[in-house]
C-alpha cells in the first residue's frame, strides 16, 4: 500500500502518511470544520519519496491518476540543463525541477547566489522555504557547490542516475545581506 492509502485525500476522508493518520472533522451538520495540513517536513518528504518511488519514475503517475480539489497556488517549472560540464545554475532554474543531462564525466554545478535566489521570489521573507528537485540523468556523480551567501546542509551531492530532493530556505531576506540554506533531504534512483 502506498503512503497515500487506498483513496486520494478528500476533505472528510483520512490519509496515512509516514505512520501518521490525518483526518478531517465535520460538525453535526456534515460541514468540514478542520482539514489537516500536511506541512511537517517528515510527511512532505514521505509524500515526495512515494511520488519518486511509485509514481514519477515507475510510470504509475499519469494525468488521469491525479486529481486536485481546491485551489492550485503555485506551479512547478521544469528546467532542462544540458551543459556538458559543470555550470552555474540560474535563479529561474532553481525554482522547481532541474533535469540535468550532458556531462561526460563527474561534474560540479554551482547554485545561484543567495541574492539572486531572494530576488527571484515575489515576496521573500526570512523562513520562507520551498522544495527543489534535481534529476541527474547521466552516469556520473554531480557535486553541488554553494554560490555566494548559500550554505549547504547535509548530503547535497547527487549520485549517477539519481534524483535528489532539497529544501531551499531563506535565512536572511534583507537586501545586501541575503542568505539561503540548501538542505539535501533524500535521493532515489531514476
Amino acid at each position: 500500500m502506498s503512503a497515500f492509502g487506498s483513496t486520494p485525500f478528500i476533505p472528510g476522508n483520512s490519509i496515512k502518511v509516514a505512520g501518521d493518520t490525518y483526518q478531517s472533522t465535520r460538525d453535526q451538520y456534515g460541514n468540514i470544520i478542520n482539514t489537516p495540513q500536511l506541512t511537517d517536513i517528515k510527511n512532505i518528504a514521505a509524500i515526495t519519496e512515494e511520488l519518486i518511488n511509485n509514481g514519477i519514475n515507475s510510470g504509475n503517475l499519469t494525468p488521469s491518476s491525479v486529481s486536485v480539489r481546491g485551489n492550485i497556488t503555485s506551479f512547478v517549472t521544469v528546467s532542462d540543463v544540458t551543459s556538458t560540464t559543470g555550470t552555474t545554475l540560474t535563479a529561474a532554474q532553481f525554482s522547481g525541477i532541474i533535469v540535468r543531462s550532458g556531462p561526460t564525466a563527474a561534474y560540479s554545478d554551482t547554485t545561484p547566489t543567495a541574492a539572486e535566489i531572494v530576488a527571484s521570489i515575489a515576496t521573500p521573507a526570512n523562513g520562507l522555504a520551498y522544495f527543489l528537485v534535481i534529476e541527474n540523468t547521466v552516469a556520473f556523480a554531480a557535486t553541488v557547490v554553494a554560490g555566494t551567501g548559500v550554505t549547504l546542509v547535509g548530503s547535497t551531492g547527487i549520485a549517477a542516475s539519481f534524483t535528489r530532493l532539497y529544501l531551499v530556505t531563506i535565512t536572511n531576506a534583507s537586501s545586501g545581506s541575503e542568505a539561503v540554506t540548501l538542505q539535501g533531504l533524500m535521493q532515489g534512483a531514476n
